[in-house]
């Protein structure tokens, strides 16, 4: 179907993922029901390993 896989950080900052992107405070998609947050750094090797089990 012509799909790659792009190599990269799974988990991304806020800040990448939305005010880089000039995205309203107010967007639906920053709603906590629209995005997973990660209460520290620390959280970050265990999503990645429950994702590298797929």
């Amino acid at each position: 179907m012509g799909f790659t896989e792009i190599k990269g950080d799974i988990v991304q900052s806020s800040f990448r993922n939305f005010d880089a992107l000039s995205q309203p405070q107010d967007h639906p998609a920053r709603e906590m029901q629209d995005t997973f947050y990660l209460d520290s750094e620390a959280d970050i090797p265990l999503i990645l390993h429950e994702f590298r089990q797929f």
